[in-house]
């Protein structure tokens, strides 16, 4: 389900690999038994993109996610 891939209760990294170390990542982190799930990829377009597989799941651009993760809570009780 989106909603998982997106936000769980188990403790997670964010993190950004080169494409140039993408393989070296994935195969250190199998090796570790680390489990990776790919959620998009860093392009010059000022948005963030979440993607599973060819499904987008989420896309906003980055000045509409920055008011709402400073304002989100102010606004709800307002």
């Amino acid at each position: 389900a989106t909603d998982t891939v997106l936000f769980t209760q188990t403790a997670g990294f964010l993190v950004e690999v080169s494409p140039d170390h993408e393989k070296t990542f994935l195969s250190l982190a199998k090796k570790l038994g680390v489990s990776v799930h790919p959620v998009g990829k860093t392009t010059s377009k000022p948005a963030l993109t979440v993607v599973r597989g060819a499904n987008p799941l989420l896309e906003i651009s980055l000045p509409d996610a920055q008011h709402v993760w400073r304002n989100a809570l102010k606004d709800h009780l307002s």
